[in-house]
């Protein structure tokens, strides 16, 4: 018995730290029950925010846009964004997807896209969920929460302004410097929905004809001829001469 304690315990141990430590890296949003986020997340202590994957320097000021919208991606997507080795066309400059500035996320992810090698759809209608990008010196990054109408509400950051903030732009009139979405829960072509089968006809059984039978036909009786009496005949008186 004190084996058999001595073996179970410590393994029962093992099983249970295994099982704390799969629930730190479980995806906390799915990408069919997108909540949004109104409220400032602790980007020191939560995670996703503070994981060892995010690329991106916290600054003393707080995240800068890149950190918080890697971190809040993770949370959406309940997996890092993909990183994967890019060349540009010259193959001069190299970078990895989603691991430089602000803008780059736009053309990483498009890269990554058209090149069938992964990434996500992109376009320039808001859907929640999204990744809205801007051009600039560095560019920024939103994450698109809520979409009313015309109205873009965005969750953002800022390296030396606000750690947390939200923003309301306009679908027409995102400044023109703005470069598109990028679809997190989007991330391929809805499959067609299947054409059901019809159903299989139901076989009618073929019914066996009855049988009538044939009519007996009905003697009719010859009819007894009637006996007509022979008429007697008339004496005719003989004239007188």
């Amino acid at each position: 018995m004190k084996k058999f304690i001595h073996k179970f315990v410590p393994s029962l141990l093992c099983v249970c730290l295994l099982f704390a430590y799969s629930l730190q890296f479980a995806p906390t949003v799915k990408a069919a029950e997108f909540s949004p986020r109104t409220t400032a997340p602790n980007l020191r202590n939560d995670w996703p925010y503070n994981s060892s994957a995010n690329p991106f320097e916290l600054g003393s000021f707080g995240g800068n846009c890149t950190y918080y919208v890697w971190g809040r991606a993770y949370e959406i997507l309940g997996e890092p964004l993909p990183s994967e080795p890019m060349y540009r066309d010259d193959n001069t400059y190299h970078f990895n997807s989603f691991r430089s500035d602000a803008k780059i996320f736009w053309w990483d992810n498009k890269e990554l896209h058209d090149s069938g090698r992964g990434g996500f759809n992109y376009g320039q209608t808001p859907e929640v969920g999204a990744i809205a990008v801007w051009d600039g010196a560095n560019g920024h990054v939103g994450i698109v929460e809520k979409v009313d109408g015309n109205k873009v509400i965005t969750s953002n950051s800022s390296w030396s302004w606000l750690p947390f903030y939200m923003d309301t732009d306009y679908s027409d009139n995102m400044g023109s410097n703005f470069l598109g979405y990028i679809y997190l829960l989007d991330n391929a072509d809805p499959e067609p929905e299947p054409t059901p089968e019809p159903p299989e006809p139901t076989v009618q059984p073929t019914p066996e004809p009855t049988a009538q039978p044939t009519p007996e036909p009905t003697v009719q009786p010859t009819p007894e001829p009637t006996a007509q009496p022979t008429p007697e005949p008339t004496v005719q008186p003989t004239p007188e001469p």
